[in-house]
């Protein structure tokens, strides 16, 4: 979840629309055990330095500037150790995790180019 599903949780919880201009969800599905999950994926980043995906059980972190991309298997790894980006049973699983904040970036006009 991000922190910023609070904003279209709290219209909700007083029985009132959610502004338009409120691009993400409610936490109430959530809270009241309607869905186990509110986002495939959280995304997140630092400046215009560093991009950040998590999802499946996986953390990507992707250093664009200066070519460097760092994967953790969460569910092996929990305590985010051991990087196995550059081992090839992971190649598909950093190619389909960079994706999303390429796709992010289209959508929110993000300027890091990620390759």
């Amino acid at each position: 979840m991000y922190l910023q599903d609070i904003v279209p949780s709290t219209p909700e919880l007083a029985g009132v629309d959610k502004p338009e201009h409120v691009q993400f969800k409610s936490l109430m599905p959530l809270i009241e055990a309607r869905k186990d999950e509110s986002h495939d994926a959280v995304c997140g980043g630092y400046k215009n330095l560093q991009r950040r995906v998590t999802a499946d059980g996986f953390k990507l972190i992707i250093y664009p500037k200066i070519d460097e991309t760092i994967l953790y298997d969460l569910l092996d790894d929990p305590l985010a150790m051991h990087d196995p980006a550059d081992r090839p049973e992971y190649a598909e699983k950093v190619v389909e995790l960079k994706e999303i904040p390429c796709k992010l970036r289209e959508e929110t006009g993000d300027r890091l180019k990620i390759e």
